[in-house]
């Protein structure tokens, strides 16, 4: 599905290829949203893995292709990463008209969304963004009811300021030994968040591409921390909290908890 974001300031009309995860057959009634964005010079494929098991528990997943800075980009343009706030905000309100009216596309998704229950998600650059849309007083959304964010960070270009009150509930994820995202910024996003619930996995040894993007056993237990975070915070399902809380006890995964989310963990880091 291909969906135009409109102009706005400086930003020039945008056609934001999408792909789309959800389950379908008999009895498949209408489940939350999950738009996901990619990072930089990297492809919604190569989250196939991630994305899947989110659509899998019955959400509905949009990975959006970002023209400047997917792995087809030549050469990229990273400054774009200051519009792909809006960007997840538009096609999330698309998707939410195509939920309601069937349009635009060819009304599969028609009663397919329960009505503004969102979640943006995103991994490196993509994951700041995420971050700027949920968090960021100059770009947030409402729509955007908990954030994902996979080895990101604050970015002060942006401009605004950070975790206004009510801000939604937040999970960071990130590698100790991530050589492109400095784990001190993702520490850094987590402690400036004093508004919400919200929870810090942090994977000791991993890197910044493979717990995100392989199929190993890093990988695995993101996309079953992410899930579980996912259902808790656009579900209300408590068993998926304790069941996060598990993950995060081995020697590999600690998870920290704050803003009253569960049973809060010592800091890690």
């Amino acid at each position: 599905m291909a969906l135009t974001v409109p102009a706005a300031g400086d930003r020039p009309a945008l056609v934001v290829p999408t792909t789309i995860w959800m389950r379908r057959g008999p009895g498949v009634g209408p489940a939350p949203l999950v738009v996901f964005a990619p990072g930089y010079l990297q492809c919604v494929d190569q989250y196939t893995g991630l994305l899947r098991s989110w659509a899998e528990v019955g959400f509905v997943v949009a990975a959006l292709t970002f023209p400047a800075t997917s792995c087809q980009a030549s050469p990229g343009e990273e400054w774009t990463v200051l519009w792909q706030p809006a960007e997840l905000a538009s096609v999330a309100a698309s998707l939410e008209a195509a939920s309601e009216n069937g349009q635009p596309g060819d009304g599969a998704l028609r009663g397919r969304l329960v009505p503004g229950v969102v979640a943006v998600a995103g991994h490196s650059d993509g994951a700041d963004a995420a971050a700027a849309a949920a968090f960021n007083s100059a770009s947030r959304d409402p729509l955007f009811r908990a954030a994902v964010v996979l080895a990101g960070a604050e970015l002060a270009s942006y401009g605004g300021s950070w975790f206004p009150p009510t801000s939604p509930p937040l999970l960071v994820v990130q590698g100790s030994a991530d050589p492109v995202n400095p784990p001190s910024d993702a520490l850094a996003l987590y402690d400036a968040d004093q508004s919400g619930p919200k929870a810090l996995l942090w994977l000791e040894g991993a890197g910044h591409f493979q717990p995100y993007e392989g199929q190993g056993p890093e990988e695995q237990l993101v996309a079953a921390a992410t899930t579980d975070f996912l259902r808790w915070a656009l579900e209300g399902d408590a068993g998926a909290l304790a069941a996060l809380e598990a993950l995060g006890q081995g020697a590999d995964a600690r998870l920290s908890l704050g803003g009253g989310l569960g049973t809060a963990a010592e800091p890690v880091g």
